[in-house]
């Protein structure tokens, strides 16, 4: 089983994702559950370090999942605080994060949330190749 079917479990990874996983030579450092969400933190093959958050009912390994809005309520049913918290545990552990999807408008909720938070949120890079797109920025405190 490779980096991303570990994450999610096997059947919610395409195989497409999985190759693509086992195929960078990503790695896994350390997953964080909290209420309906899961952040992953991984270690790219250059020695960078990304961190993907998910809902727990789809996966964050393709486009399709990352393009439909997921309705939020005003009030999340859990606290974000602990998120916050094992977000600037990373950065002080790792040094610089890079925060990244394929979904424009998440990239900047994710964006603002993180500088509200306190945290340096760099200016968001937009990738876009024949086919697909991706926005990412990095995060230090």
């Amino acid at each position: 089983m490779n980096i991303v079917s570990t994450i999610l479990g096997e059947d919610n990874v395409s195989d497409e994702a999985a190759a693509l996983g086992q195929k960078a030579n990503i790695e896994m450092v350390e997953r964080f559950d909290q209420g309906d969400y899961t952040l992953v933190l991984f270690r790219n093959p250059d020695g960078t370090h990304e961190v993907a958050l998910t809902s727990n009912d789809k996966p964050f390994t393709t486009a399709a999942s990352q393009a439909k809005a997921k309705p939020t309520a005003k009030r999340p049913s859990w606290s974000f605080t602990p998120v916050a918290e094992k977000f600037g545990e990373w950065l002080h552990t790792y040094g610089t994060l890079a925060v990244g999807t394929l979904n424009q408008t998440r990239s900047n909720r994710y964006h603002s949330l993180l500088s509200r938070m306190g945290f340096q949120a760099g200016p968001i890079d937009h990738v876009k190749t024949d086919d697909m797109e991706y926005w990412s920025f990095d995060v230090t405190r």
